[in-house]
């Protein structure tokens, strides 16, 4: 299986992954962005990866069902550098122009300083963003439902109970 492949079956990525996440720099950025899609998918969501380019800086959009109003959306960096606080302000301007209600930031790495007072701002500004680092994504892969991501999901997103 060749993690630059784009087209390379979700489910044996997502094992792969699970057994080597130190590998996640591999994985081709936007199969990354399929394989996130796929872990809301199984935490119930309708998600659904879009565009590589021209995504106006959403990469993943998901929401409780086709008839819901509110829709998340999620950016993914597959990077080694940690994420800027600049970074996360444009996720809430995405968030704002392309009308979502609350957004998530997931990283194969970590985020800077001053990141979660960031993302608190944008909470009190009516733009929740939940921030996802690598040691949280990872656990998606081995346990769904007991990870960050299923909590931020479940919780403050408004999302399945588990």
């Amino acid at each position: 299986m060749s993690l630059t492949d784009i087209n390379a079956p979700l489910e044996e990525v997502r094992s792969y992954l699970t057994a080597r996440y130190d590998q996640r720099f591999e994985v081709h950025p936007k199969l990354f962005e399929e394989v996130v899609a796929s872990v809301f998918r199984d935490l119930g969501y309708r998600a659904r990866a879009t565009a590589y380019t021209g995504d106006d800086g959403i990469d993943v959009v998901m929401a409780l069902d086709d008839s819901s109003d509110e829709t998340t959306g999620v950016q993914v960096k597959r990077y080694r550098d940690a994420i800027s606080v600049e970074q996360l302000r444009s996720l809430a301007g995405a968030l704002l122009i392309g009308g979502h209600t609350k957004g998530v930031f997931i990283t194969t790495s970590t985020f800077q300083s001053g990141a979660e007072r960031t993302a608190q701002i944008s909470k009190d500004r009516g733009y929740e963003i939940q921030l996802l680092d690598a040691p949280g994504f990872s656990k998606a892969f081995t346990s769904p439902r007991s990870t960050p991501i299923a909590r931020a999901s479940c919780s403050s997103l408004g999302g399945p109970s588990s």
